[in-house]
């Protein structure tokens, strides 16, 4: 599964606050990142996670403001444990089953004991899709070319209209 995960990999420690995680997320445009405290992998936390959060514990806070909110939540308090892991040599159906099984949208992708990367739902897509594209043959591939351009050029619609009033 080496070709699908991340190599370069955004690390959040345990007590890092929410305006990190989300600075994190947004400018990295990631939606997972593993949780490390020193060299241990404790948890991992997603967008889900944050806006689960959010939604019900800065309502119970309230009279704080959102950057209060913010720089007093630690990523400890949102991230998900146990975590689902794979080993950098399974299957890829092996981390689809586990993603499945667990109902979850990341596994933690592991070579040995230190962490490689994650794989996302969002990651499995974009294998399947390439997979797929890579075994469609060459007339498939010139077929969907085919297709493609003549809707684009409205000829598939008209042909549509006219076979619909009978020419």
């Amino acid at each position: 599964m080496n070709q699908a995960h991340k190599k370069n990999i955004a690390y959040l420690d345990p007590n890092d606050d929410l305006k990190t995680l989300i600075t994190i997320f947004h400018s990295l445009k990631i939606s997972h990142a593993p949780v490390i405290d020193n060299t241990k992998l404790v948890g991992i936390v997603s967008k889900t996670d944050f806006i689960d959060y959010i939604q019900i514990k800065f309502h119970e806070n309230s009279y704080m403001s959102l950057q209060e909110f913010f720089a007093e939540t630690k990523v400890k308090q949102l991230m998900t444990q146990p975590i689902v892991e794979a080993q950098v040599h399974d299957t890829t159906m092996t981390i689809l089953e586990k993603l499945s099984l667990h109902k979850i949208g990341s596994v933690v992708l592991k070579d040995g004991q230190k962490v490689a990367g994650i794989i996302t739902e969002k990651d499995m897509i974009k294998y399947f899709t390439q997979a797929y594209e890579q075994e469609m043959t060459f007339s498939e591939k010139l077929s969907n070319h085919i297709i493609q351009w003549l809707d684009k050029n409205g000829i598939i619609r008209i042909s549509k209209i006219l076979a619909d009033i009978g020419i």
